[in-house]
Order: structure tokens, then sequence, then C-alpha cells
């Protein structure tokens, strides 16, 4: 995991925890009980209470964590009650956010490698494929989103998948495909285009024209 986003969850985590371990106690005061076993010895009970101190204002109380010992003695271990809490918190926080996180990369690298493609011409993959090896992968999205009409982050995840997937059937024998998938017109245009932008060279425009009309 990268260094800079675990500091962050910590971070994160730490500060969920001490707003629930602080605020949350004086809110709800049992919840000092869960934070006991960093607090109160061993043999005594905790006693979670709200009481009103002296220098307390009108109608302003305080939270504390009592530990009752057999002889009936209690002190107060409100401070470590606290500590015990914030750990708790931190912990489970933490764990939480790594599990989400984990999901969320396992969501993403998912989509990414699923990528699959969507109207995208037999040649236009084939330019596609030489332009990223070539390091022109910027050339290679534009390719692909002119000629499929996909937003920009589809065709950059497109693109950058091609190395990790095998070439599809119609690229490998583009003229065994199915005829009826692309008109011969539309094919035609696409493949003058590609000659234009220098993207194939007059021998493969002219052998690609050749299979193309030999399926009329």
């Amino acid at each position: 995991m990268n260094r800079t986003r675990l500091l962050v969850r910590l971070g994160f985590a730490a500060f969920i925890a001490a707003m629930l371990a602080g605020p949350g106690a004086a809110i709800f005061p049992s919840t000092l009980r869960w934070g006991a076993w960093a607090a109160c010895p061993e043999g005594t009970a905790p006693a979670p209470e709200r009481f009103r101190a002296s220098y307390s204002r009108p109608g302003e109380t305080q939270v504390r964590l009592l530990c009752t010992g057999p002889d009936g003695r209690a002190e107060d271990h409100t401070g470590m009650a606290m500590v015990g809490l914030w750990a708790m918190y931190l912990v489970g926080g933490t764990v939480l956010l790594s599990l989400l996180g984990l999901r969320a990369s396992a969501s993403g690298g998912t989509a990414t490698a699923s990528a699959a493609p969507r109207n995208v011409p037999p040649e236009v993959e084939a330019a596609a494929r030489k332009l990223h090896s070539s390091g022109q992968t910027i050339h290679a999205i534009k390719l692909v989103r002119e000629a499929s009409g996909m937003g920009l982050k589809e065709a950059k995840d497109w693109v950058e998948t091609l190395p990790h997937r095998p070439p599809s059937p119609a690229t490998d024998a583009p003229a065994t495909a199915s005829p009826g998938v692309r008109a011969p017109a539309d094919r035609l245009r696409e493949l003058e285009r590609l000659r234009d932008a220098a993207l194939i060279t007059a021998d493969e425009y002219e052998a690609k024209r050749a299979e193309i009309l030999k399926e009329l």
C-alpha cells in the first residue's frame, strides 16, 4: 500500500476515533464502559455516570467512569477509559477504511481489465495497437474516440488494456468478419481516413481495400 495513502487513512481514522471517544462519550456516557479494559483494574466494576460538578454552569453536566472495587470504593478513571475507547475506534476505523479501499481498488481493476471493445473497427484496433506500442498513446486514444464515440476515460482505459488482451478475431482475420457487422462503404471511408492520417501505408491501404471490395 502507498505510504501516503496509509498515513491519510490513519490520520482520518484517528480524527474520527477522537470525536467518538470525546464528544461521543459526552453524549452517550454508557460508551465509556467499552473503555474499561484500559481503565479499571482487575476486580473492579466500571460505572459510567453523568454528574454536575461544582464549577458547572446551570444546566451543564459532565460524564465520568468510576471503577468500583469490592469494598465499595470508587475511583475516577475517565481519562484512561477515553484512551481505551480511542484505541478501539482507531483500530476499527482503520480496518474499515482499508477494506473499503481494497474493494474500490478491486472494482477499479476489474473494470479496467474487463474493458471490452465497443464499436471499434478492426482497422482502428490494429492502428491503435501500433500507436500504443510505439509510445503514441494519446494519438491512439484520439483515434479510438473518433472511431467509436467513446468518452475520454473509456477510450483511455480501452487503449491501455490493449497489451493485456489478445487481438480480437476481427483484427486477426478481418476478411472473415461478418459482412453485416459494418457496411463496406463505411469500412472504405475509415480505411481512407487511416491512409490520409498516415496510420497505414499505401500498400496496406490497397491490400485492405481489395479485401473489402471482394466482399461486395
